[in-house]
């Protein structure tokens, strides 16, 4: 009984600490403001599943930057319509050409297995295809 209590709670405290770091990194995007070039800041749009189109949600992210070429990915989405869940992960922003550049990262995601991110950026859309364990899918991402 002790044992079930105490993964609850770190369940809980795991959902919310990832809730709060994409709140306050929210928060402090939008005093900010989107930035006139780069791809720092808040990003909103949409997930699905390649397999199933339909199995998808809203999605939204805050890119902050952290070292040269990486910045951390905080992140709150949505699936089945009711539930929502939030994360965070860093990834390597590379440019490749004027205000584009090639998006790399992953991380492991506790009893999910691991998370990994290959996409494309610039400073109005950002699209990439994920892993999810042995499930994939697209997010397609653009400014509020």
């Amino acid at each position: 009984m002790v044992s079930l209590r105490w993964l609850s709670g770190v369940a809980v405290a795991v959902v919310l600490s990832g809730c709060a770091s994409f709140r306050s990194d929210l928060r402090a995007a939008r005093e900010r403001g989107i930035p006139p070039s780069g791809v720092e800041g808040h990003w909103v749009g949409r997930w699905y599943d390649l397999k199933n189109p339909k199995h998808g949600g809203r999605l939204e992210c805050v890119l902050t930057r952290t070292g040269d070429q990486v910045y951390r990915m905080s992140s709150r989405s949505q699936w089945w319509k009711i539930f929502t869940s939030a994360y965070d992960a860093n990834v390597v922003i590379t440019p490749t050409a004027e205000g584009r550049a090639v998006v790399l990262g992953g991380q492991e995601l506790w009893v999910f297995g691991g998370h990994s991110l290959t996409g494309r950026i610039d400073g109005t859309r950002f699209e990439a295809t994920y892993t999810v364990g042995s499930h994939s899918g697209r997010l397609e991402l653009q400014r509020p």
